[in-house]
This record gives structure tokens, C-alpha cells and sequence, in this order.
């Protein structure tokens, strides 16, 4: 049902190219899931408030995994993985590698 069009886990997300193209895939497969409309708009926040924190000049990884660990743990209680699987969780994963020790939170979230 999904899939995913930006970079996969396999290849190294090294620029912020890439990792925006991670959190467009997971924004698409948000709006795909049938989820209630509050989570959506969660995810949907967190997801803005990481593309923003990435467009900075220098961005700021710490506050990048704050907002991609919030909507993690949104997700994980709607239940958006058990839906989704992996088109939810490589992208997630992908961007919690690239974020390095403060993505280690997501890492542990995601169950890797």
C-alpha cells in the first residue's frame, strides 16, 4: 500500500537533502493512514516543526529529534506502524541515524 520515494535506509542519509526528502515520505504515508484527524494534525505539526529546525543556516539537531521523537511516540500510541510498517519506520530510522546520539531516543522508540 505505501511506499517510499525518497532515499531508502540502505543508501546513507548524509545531507539535509536527504533527510527532507525522508520527512516528505513520512508525510505522505501520514496522510494516507486512517488516523484520527487530531493525530494527523500532530504529526503534521511535529513534521513542520522539524522541516523548519532542518531549513535553519546551521541546523539544529537537537530540536529536530524533539519534534521527530514527539511525533514518533504520537504515532506509536495511534498505532500508525502496526498500519504502516516499514514505509513509516525507514524513514523515521533514516532520520534518527542522520540526527546521530540525539536521534538515539527515536532509535529506541522505533525498537532498533
Amino acid at each position: 500500500m505505501f511506499s517510499s520515494h525518497g532515499t531508502t535506509t540502505a543508501q546513507a542519509v548524509t545531507e539535509t537533502a536527504d533527510v527532507l526528502a525522508q520527512l516528505r515520505d513520512v508525510g505522505r504515508v501520514l496522510a494516507a493512514l486512517p488516523l484520527s484527524p487530531q493525530v494527523k494534525a500532530a504529526g503534521r505539526h511535529d513534521l513542520e516543526a522539524a522541516r523548519t529546525a532542518l531549513a535553519a543556516p546551521e541546523p539544529d539537531r537537537e530540536e529536530i529529534a524533539a519534534a521527530v521523537h514527539r511525533m514518533t511516540e504520537t504515532l506509536t500510541r495511534a498505532g500508525a506502524f502496526l498500519l504502516a510498517g516499514r514505509a513509516l519506520h525507514e524513514p523515521i530510522s533514516a532520520v534518527a541515524g542522520w540526527l546521530g546520539a540525539p536521534g538515539d531516543s527515536i532509535i529506541r522508540l522505533l525498537g532498533n
